[in-house]
């Protein structure tokens, strides 16, 4: 429990240690050309290394999601192809061998009350 702790510890450490910060006071408003240029400054830093990450994962999703929806279509219309194949079979089905006899050979049995 104790290392666990400690790598918990650690983790936290480096989190706040890479943290950027500014000194701001609400009751006096020092600070606050300081936290506008910082906001400024996180804003061109996202603009230049998170969004165009974020933007190519963005289109590797799509392209992933575009490619299903094709396959899924291809499997649809195929299905349709051989559905429509089948059908054409069904309109004339061959002549199968059926264990029923004919109907001239089938007697009823009578019985009389």
């Amino acid at each position: 429990m104790g290392s666990l702790n400690r790598s918990l510890s650690l983790v936290l450490d480096e989190f706040y240690s890479t943290l950027r910060h500014v000194t701001l006071s609400a009751a006096t408003g020092a600070g606050v050309d300081t936290f506008f240029s910082a906001l400024d400054d996180a804003a061109e830093e996202f603009e230049r290394e998170y969004l165009p990450e974020l933007q190519q994962r963005m289109e590797r999703i799509r392209n992933r999601k575009l490619k299903s929806q094709q396959q899924t279509l291809e499997r649809v219309m195929s299905d349709i192809a051989r559905d429509d194949s089948n059908d054409a079979r069904e309109a004339n089905p061959p002549q199968i061998a059926t264990c029923r006899p004919k109907p001239d050979e089938y007697e009823p049995e009578t019985h009389d009350l």
